[in-house]
């Protein structure tokens, strides 16, 4: 079958008789020679790169690969890195047989062969998930992320609905290539992926709050929060003082879970989120009586009563009027004025 090959690709007699490696490899690989006779680019791309050449005859794979998919050769034409990538990887030439779309990426996007040449994890990645591979084709952002993150790769091996995320979301791309931090968190929680599946506006708000992402990687509670509450995606927007709130405060996070109106109540009501920052009896108090977040909520001295909690520790007789507050309270129904005498307490009551 090869003489019938040379017969008719006079290129290809003139590359055998410059690399003798090629015709070592054209005798032992039978599947090579009828591949050179269907393929004319391909006895070009050899004839032009001897490292190929090379990576042939160590990978049978390959040749099969090679055979099957002539995107594949106009690929590795113009690509010369990445025939040094698919010699040190025999991982990535099973992937490419496998997975017709990636090939189309490849020859589109050089940067992604520069990354798949450092990263072995990630070959191993784009062979279980079919569609990161149509994710990398659309985004070319995410090929320079996936460059320099490497923690990041190991993630989408293992989290298959991220992928599906990125694909959607292509604010979420420019986010993980700025803040390392958001891509360990991803890796640890698998219930964060579905919401920023979910909640577009979140990915805009993890670009421009680094503290949030910190909050998430510490909060498995607050993830789930963010899944169920739209609201609170765009309170955390808007509200950078929040996030080192939810830090410093797991019994917020709760709080937030069971409480939706208050996530109204933090958006209108900036001073409240300092508050609830010092006063960690606050959060345990909102937790437990659901009509006091209604109260701040409606409350003409809402503003004002948040700001008279920060001077509590000074207030003369606080710890007298607590046992009588309790009392009145026990229906849960807080009028205006105890919701003031609630929030001028101390941390600490007697």
């Amino acid at each position: 079958m090869l003489a019938e090959t040379l017969r008719c690709k006079p290129m290809l007699a003139e590359t055998l008789r410059c690399k003798p490696m090629l015709a070592e490899t054209l005798r032992c690989k039978p599947m090579l020679a009828e591949t050179l006779r269907c393929k004319p680019m391909l006895a070009e791309t050899l004839r032009c790169k001897p490292m190929l050449a090379e990576t042939l005859r160590c990978k049978p794979m390959l040749a099969e690969t090679l055979r099957c998919k002539p995107m594949l050769a106009e690929t590795l034409r113009c690509k010369p890195m990445l025939a040094e990538t698919l010699r040190c990887k025999p991982m990535l030439a099973e992937t490419l047989r496998c997975k017709p779309m990636l090939a189309e990426t490849l020859r589109c996007k050089p940067m992604l062969a520069e990354t798949l040449r450092c990263k072995p994890m990630l070959a191993e990645t784009l062979r279980c998930k079919p569609m990161l591979a149509e994710t990398l084709r659309c985004k070319p952002m995410l090929a320079e992320t996936l460059r320099c993150k490497p923690m990041l790769a190991e993630t989408l091996r293992c989290k298959p609905m991220l992928a599906e995320t990125l694909r959607c979301k292509p604010m979420l791309a420019e986010t993980l290539r700025c803040k390392p931090m958001l891509a360990e968190t991803l890796r640890c929680k698998p219930m964060l992926a579905e919401t920023l599946r979910c909640k577009p506006m979140l990915a805009e708000t993890l670009r421009c709050k680094p503290m949030l992402a910190e909050t998430l990687r510490c909060k498995p509670m607050l993830a789930e929060t963010l899944r169920c509450k739209p609201m609170l995606a765009e309170t955390l927007r808007c509200k950078p003082m929040l996030a080192e709130t939810l830090r410093c405060k797991p019994m917020l996070a709760e709080t937030l879970r069971c409480k939706p109106m208050l996530a109204e109540t933090l958006r209108c009501y900036p001073v409240l989120a300092e508050t609830l920052r010092c006063k960690p009896m606050l959060a345990e108090t909102l937790r437990c009586k659901p009509m006091l977040a209604e109260t701040l909520r409606v409350s003409r001295d809402a503003p004002v009563l948040a700001s008279v909690s920060r001077d509590a520790p000074v207030l003369a007789g606080v710890s007298d009027r607590w046992s009588a507050l309790v009392q009145t309270s026990s229906a849960d129904c807080l009028t205006p004025q105890a919701a003031r005498l609630l929030m001028a307490l101390p941390d600490t009551p007697a």
